[in-house]
């Protein structure tokens, strides 16, 4: 659709400060900071404590989150920290090693320890780098290791007794969606990504390492990209992107039942956060 004829929210000029409230409280680390800083969100004397932890792409879903802890009386705690994955694999930025994003990991575990929550939920970009050997890895080598990375990583919660949940990475965009917006108001389809491109003909490594640790997958991304050819800017009349990858809170605050749907079908969630039962008992406007 070239023109939403009642508009759309946010508008394109305000998409890309459209973010989750984690980055205005301060409790998302920048690359430099190393000491874990959570926030926590929903009913903070809940006695089911769902974790958060990730990159900015786990930040794509902390405002659907908050929405289903302030409904469901969870207590949400999230941790994420920029261009850093939650995986047991030395990480890389800008061809240098990434020392603050492995500390930050090692510091992590202590904090995960101390809480004992009853499930993590996480996500990443598929396109981190990682070190092998003093060297940034390259190719099917980078692709080969994140996998291994992040196995281990959801391993290790296993052996601890925490379920893990994984989210597979969100669509990337081939433009900056806000500036393509505001360059062709009247023209959003030349904003669209083919989705093969964005999405179908992309390597995700979590699929990888979710069938080797044996933890269970979400995949959100029919409701990020429900066109079967191409991924919209604007679904409804919500701008989806603040950039070329990352969701709008406003966005992804109307992903919450279609999430719910999802947690509710996985054995995890659905014992943890719903005693076992997988339907929704009452509607919610999702868009």
């Amino acid at each position: 659709m070239d023109v939403v004829a009642d508009g759309f929210l946010p508008a394109a000029i305000d998409a890309r400060e459209d973010y989750s409230v984690v980055y205005r409280n301060g409790c998302s680390l920048r690359h430099e900071h190393t000491e874990p800083n959570g926030c926590v969100f929903g009913d903070e004397e809940s006695d089911d404590t769902v974790m958060l932890v990730g990159d900015s792409h786990t930040i794509n879903w902390i405002p659907t989150m908050i929405e289903l802890a302030e409904e469901h009386d969870w207590r949400l705690v999230t941790h994420t920290k920029a261009a850093c994955s939650f995986a047991d694999v030395p990480q890389a930025r800008d061809g240098v090693a990434y020392e603050e994003c492995d500390s930050w990991n090692r510091a992590l575990i202590d904090e995960i320890d101390t809480l004992d929550p009853d499930l993590i939920i996480t996500a990443g970009a598929t396109t981190r780098a990682v070190m092998d050997s003093g060297e940034v890895a390259q190719d099917e080598h980078r692709v080969r290791l994140l996998a291994e990375g992040l196995g281990e990583r959801w391993e290790q919660m296993d052996e601890a007794g925490i379920p893990v949940l994984v989210i597979k990475d969100t669509p990337m965009m081939a433009s900056d969606a806000p500036e393509c917006a505001s360059a062709y108001p009247d023209r959003l389809t030349v904003c669209a990504t083919p989705r093969g491109e964005a999405l179908d003909e992309r390597v995700f490594p979590e699929l990888e390492a979710a069938a080797d640790a044996d933890v269970e997958l979400i995949d959100m991304n029919n409701w990020v990209c429900p066109d079967p050819h191409s991924c919209a800017v604007v679904i409804g009349n919500v701008f989806v992107w603040r950039d070329s990858h990352h969701l709008t809170a406003t966005y992804a605050e109307t992903l919450a039942e279609p999430l719910e749907a999802k947690l509710r079908g996985t054995e995890a969630g659905a014992e943890i956060l719903f005693d076992g039962r997988r339907e929704i008992s009452r509607g919610r406007a999702c868009r």
